[in-house]
């Protein structure tokens, strides 16, 4: 039996790795002895024939994980490893050793170990989450724990990790371990305890897109994009902004940027010029059509980038 696990969501597939490495645990060898984790790049001729051809040891069956062996330098290590994986087809179901391959990558390059493995392998490729999947990812994480969550706690916790899982699993450990037991995860929760990040070329698009600049917002998304941000990080970034624009534009007038409740004092310096000099019809406006492509983003129903650089040609033909 042969898996390929690989995937850019190394959070995920790492769980499946672990999962499939403990049922073989209990299922087959629960003194570890058959198992092994090789590192593909120091991968010989004659690990080949240790790791793969080798009888068990009181046992059934061995597992054998081999770590971005598809990357190998030599030619020859990869077809002798194609080879042996032919002859261990040949063994009884339930006798065959169970090899895993786990890729971080798969490699640009093709081979003939790689094209066998996506032939015959059970294949497992765990793509970023993105949007409602994401979203939906976190909810079951804290349900998992016993705990209700607001979702605007989760749009929050979101923007300030992103989609990758690693950072995400952490945030919520430690929120988790903070709040007491059956507390509601809400906003004030994660505005104490998770990071804030803070780019400076974010606050430039959002006042592009209030500026009505297409020629300056539509570039900056692209690069938002080609910087591997989320799609669903980049609205929920931009929703906080708006949202905070709104709070300091209906605020009281003053010289000085107010305290805001919940909301990072830099945030509130950066936006309050902003925030002075904007229309707030026209930011209630720009507010609802970015929910809108919120919504029409996590019901999959136009691809990211159209919906995205749709809403910016309409803030720039609504600039009042």
């Amino acid at each position: 039996m042969v898996f390929l696990i690989t995937g850019p969501d190394t959070y995920r597939a790492r769980l499946k790795l672990r999962e499939l490495k403990d049922k073989f645990l209990k299922e087959v060898d629960p003194s570890g002895l058959n198992m092994r984790t090789v590192n593909g790049a120091t991968l010989t001729l004659e690990g080949v024939r240790h790791y793969l051809e080798s009888q068990p040891l009181l046992a059934r069956r061995r597992l054998m994980i081999f770590e971005n062996v598809l990357s190998h330098k030599k030619l020859e290590v990869l077809e002798a490893v194609f080879g042996a994986l032919e002859r261990e087809q040949e063994r009884k179901e339930g006798e065959d050793n169970i090899v895993i391959f786990f890729e971080g990558e798969e490699p640009t390059t093709k081979n003939h170990l790689h094209a066998w493995l996506v032939k015959h392998a059970h294949l497992l490729r765990f793509a970023l989450l993105q949007g409602r999947e994401l979203e939906q990812w976190v909810e079951d994480e804290w349900r998992g724990r016993g705990r209700r969550i607001d979702p605007r706690a989760v749009k929050r916790l979101i923007v300030s990790t992103g989609n990758d899982l690693w950072k995400l699993s952490n945030e919520i450990q430690k929120i988790d371990a903070y709040l007491e037991a059956g507390v509601m995860m809400d906003e004030k929760a994660v505005a104490l305890m998770a990071e804030e990040p803070f780019d400076d070329n974010i606050f430039s698009f959002t006042d592009a897109v209030i500026g009505g600049d297409l020629k300056k917002s539509a570039p900056m998304l692209m690069e938002h994009l080609a910087r591997e941000l989320a799609p669903q990080q980049l609205i929920a970034l931009l929703e906080k902004q708006l949202r905070v624009l709104l709070l300091l534009a209906e605020a009281p007038a003053s010289r000085s940027a107010p305290t805001l409740p919940g909301i990072h004092p830099y945030m509130v310096k950066r936006l309050w010029a902003t925030a002075r000099r904007s229309d707030i019809k026209r930011l209630k406006k720009i507010y609802a059509d970015l929910m809108k492509v919120d919504i029409d983003l996590k019901s999959s129903t136009g691809d990211f980038k159209t919906l995205l650089l749709t809403f910016l040609t309409k803030s720039s033909l609504n600039q009042s």
